[in-house]
């Protein structure tokens, strides 16, 4: 009888690794994204990312209004202030790859950073990216020499907006449809409804807030697949 279960135990181990096998092989030859828990890999980031938006938000409004404008601010002051964003962006990014290398590695344990980035950075990804980044660039750049400069904040939050909702799905990443949905709401908002707020506030409430409301969705998800 002991044999017998050491043969269906052996029978068990050779059947899982015949799946971790199968599943490897299969991840290979499709974008492993397909197969990850894309929103738990970036919802902690999400959250943080939300949280830095608006402290860096906050501390510069309250910085302009002590010193009137931003250009009046001491140089030593704004060098401190541009130091923390590099931190700050150095920091997300790094924890953002950590956590996408992570859930990698738990359906290919070999995935290397370079196969991560191969993945996300494919030719059809490149161009969806390249006419969002030329109109990201090109409509503030227009809109600031046109004296409209008002208007670039809402702009770019539509933009962004539309540029989650296309690639959402080429990284299988739903949670990115709730920052795309609140981006689109917040740009619309300001252009229409609160066209004299405040940029740094619309900073906050698009930016920020759309952070936050996409790392909830991904602790949100997770927790009802559980």
């Amino acid at each position: 009888m002991v044999r017998e279960k050491n043969e269906a135990d052996q029978d068990l181990d050779r059947l899982l690794d015949d799946l971790e096998y199968i599943k490897k092989a299969v991840s290979k030859r499709n974008n492993i994204f397909n197969f990850m828990e894309v929103a738990k890999a970036i919802r902690l980031a999400a959250l943080l990312s939300g949280l830095l938006i608006i402290f860096i938000s906050t501390v510069l409004y309250l910085l302009i209004r002590q010193y009137g404008s931003y250009h009046l601010m001491p140089g030593q002051t704004r060098l401190y202030l541009y130091l923390y964003i590099a931190l700050a962006i150095i920091f997300i990014a790094v924890l953002k790859l950590r956590s996408f290398l992570r859930k990698a590695r738990e359906i290919d344990s070999t995935i290397t950073l370079r196969d991560l980035v191969a993945a996300i950075y494919t030719s059809h990804f490149i161009e969806i990216m390249i006419p969002f980044l030329i109109v990201l660039v090109g409509v503030p750049l227009y809109l600031s020499t046109a004296s409209l400069d008002r208007l670039i904040l809402p702009f770019t939050a539509i933009i962004f907006g539309l540029l989650c909702f296309a690639i959402s799905g080429l990284l299988y990443f739903r949670s990115l449809l709730f920052l795309g949905g609140w981006l689109l709401l917040a740009g619309f908002t300001f252009l229409f409804w609160l066209p004299g707020l405040h940029e740094l506030f619309q900073v906050i409430i698009s930016f920020g807030l759309g952070f936050l409301v996409m790392g909830a969705a991904g602790y949100i998800r997770s927790s009802r697949e559980e």
